[in-house]
């Protein structure tokens, strides 16, 4: 059944429950977050957030402007301070948690201009693995298969020698995308990895991320503005406004009384007709 919150109107949290022990049958969540609360200066940005992701589990997360979205991920990465509440990786808690090459990053897409960025694909890739390095930071043999493996994943091995500057918007997510997989992570997060992407751009983003998750098993976490859309691709739906309004199955939203009553059965017929719309031409 999927997780609907009441709190999210009515303004009142479930006490929190102990986190399991993360064991390695894929039993126990993979990401555990409990009564989750951020702030900014002494605004509320996210207030009560609790869910589970499961090993395996595609995630997508979505919700209005201004709903603490990218705050969520940078809580879950321990990027932000939290304020109250607790956030598990792999059963350990974000202050003893050291194992982050199993966990694979992607933020908001860079606006910085890479015209004359002297790097080429494969290095921009390697810094996935140099970041994790003791000095000298050199690159093994393995490294470099590693390299070649991440960039066969997304597609654009034909593109290792060319400069990052010089390829199109898609093309250079794609490598970013690779850089964040290099380490092999069985937890992939994406903060709005489309936004700047043409649409033939984001459906072959979305579809190569699906791919991961289906035939690879990485977990994902995505978030973007687009509910239809990621509703195709994703086994599961955070609607977030500060507080989690929904979370569970797409199709269990579309039919959630909780969702009709918070954002109005307008929007949710909307967004479920366009995710209809999309599935009928995929």
């Amino acid at each position: 059944m999927p997780v609907t919150a009441p709190q999210a109107t009515a303004g009142v949290s479930a006490k929190a429950e102990s986190p399991r022990d993360f064991r390695s049958d894929g039993s126990s969540p993979l990401l555990s977050v409990r009564d989750l609360t951020v702030l900014y200066q002494t605004s509320i940005v996210l207030e009560q957030v609790r869910f589970d992701v499961a090993p395996g589990e595609y995630v997508g997360i979505v919700g209005p402007n201004g709903s603490g979205k990218t705050t969520l991920i940078k809580a879950i990465l321990g990027l932000v301070e939290l304020a109250e509440g607790d956030v598990r990786l792999f059963g350990e808690s974000l202050s003893g948690f050291s194992r982050w090459d199993r966990v694979g990053y992607l933020p908001q897409m860079t606006t910085l201009p890479l015209q004359r960025f002297p790097a080429t694909v494969a290095e921009v890739v390697s810094m996935g693995l140099l970041a994790r390095k003791t000095f000298p930071k050199r690159l093994s043999k393995a490294d470099e298969e590693a390299v070649d493996r991440a960039l066969s994943l997304v597609g654009v091995s034909s593109l290792r020698s060319r400069f990052i500057g010089r390829l199109s918007g898609g093309q250079r997510q794609r490598v970013f995308l690779a850089r964040a997989l290099v380490s092999e992570p069985e937890l992939l997060v994406l903060d709005e990895p489309v936004t700047a992407l043409d649409p033939d751009g984001r459906e072959q983003f979305y579809q190569t991320v699906e791919r991961l998750n289906r035939q690879l098993g990485t977990s994902v976490l995505l978030v973007s503005h687009d509910s239809a859309t990621i509703g195709k691709y994703a086994s599961k739906i955070l609607y977030l406004d500060r507080k989690v309004v929904f979370f569970g199955a797409f199709g269990e939203f579309c039919g959630s009384e909780e969702v009709t009553r918070y954002l109005g059965g307008a929007f949710q017929h909307l967004v479920c007709r366009q995710h209809h719309h999309h599935e009928s031409h995929a």
